[in-house]
């Protein structure tokens, strides 16, 4: 393994993601709020495309919630309605 002892050394390709020039407090606080508030799949390694398929398997499990839910407010309307029929009958 191999250690580099530059400070102007990136963790990834684009450079986003690198060591701060001073290593101060100071300087590593201003090189953190200079990052993006979500972590790209660069900093992990990964492809481009690794940042596609995340957010297609988010938005399928966005539309499989609301599918649910919609299934839910059908039954629960369905149930009182059901219910409320049934309560007339027995009176």
């Amino acid at each position: 393994m191999t250690v580099s002892r530059s400070l102007s050394y990136k963790f990834s390709s684009s450079g986003v993601y690198s060591m701060p020039e001073s290593t101060l407090q100071e300087g590593c606080l201003s090189n953190i709020q200079a990052m993006p508030l979500t972590a790209r799949p660069e900093l992990f390694g990964l492809h481009e495309n690794a940042e596609i398929t995340k957010e297609m398997q988010e938005t399928q499990e966005v539309t499989t919630l609301q599918r649910l839910n919609i299934f839910l407010v059908v039954i629960i309307k369905n149930s009182s309605s059901c219910s409320a029929l049934w309560k007339l009958n027995q009176a």
